[in-house]
């Protein structure tokens, strides 16, 4: 059975799309607005999971982009690293990941340090995922052949989370990045 906890309005027309917990901050959850170009830092409470407040907006395209309402620029998918120093939100349109530095104290986007767009790769980023060592990002760029392909950035941790561009494989219309892990055995069965 399930039953609300708590609830947020967003602004008419911003679209709430994807959502991700800092990885060390408790009450801290980042939200990309989907039809507003904008990533949205909320506060909780950890303890009863109720909604505080929207502690922060800002816009995922450069200055010189005008949002569109979601005509042509569009966020998909934000990840932080597993560290919380960084978090990332993929522009369908624009074609990029832009990079946020955070506060590890606050889980706020650290407005002293600019955000850093880099192109994704390919064409529409649907989703990407940071691979289990925290070292690189990868991305499924959905659209357009040859550009619809899977992306490899490396993490440059000490230029605040940078992508550098390792490689590109072609496959038809990515929409997803997982890692899976193979489990660690600890017995193994004599008979099946």
């Amino acid at each position: 059975e399930f039953r609300r906890v708590s609830s947020l309005q967003f602004p008419a027309g911003t679209g709430p799309r994807h959502l991700e917990y800092h990885p060390t901050i408790a009450g801290v959850l980042y939200v990309s607005l989907e039809l507003a170009s904008q990533v949205t830092v909320v506060r909780f409470d950890h303890r009863t999971n109720k909604f505080v407040c929207i502690a922060q907006s800002m816009s995922t395209l450069p200055t010189q982009v005008a949002n569109d309402q979601g005509s042509v620029y569009t966020t998909s998918h934000l990840c932080c690293e597993r560290n919380g120093k960084f978090l990332y939100v993929a522009n369908r349109g624009h074609d990029s990941i832009v990079r946020y530095v955070v506060d590890i104290n606050t889980g706020l986007i650290d407005k002293t340090i600019a955000p850093q767009w880099f192109a994704c790769g390919g064409k529409v980023p649907r989703h990407f995922a940071i691979d289990p060592s925290n070292n690189y990002l990868v991305v499924a760029n959905q659209e357009g052949a040859p550009l619809d392909n899977i992306s490899v950035f490396k993490i440059d941790h000490s230029q605040n989370g940078a992508l550098r561009y390792m490689q590109s494989v072609h496959v038809a219309s990515p929409n997803w990045i997982q890692f899976v892990q193979k489990p660690t055995i600890k017995t193994a069965l004599s008979k099946l």
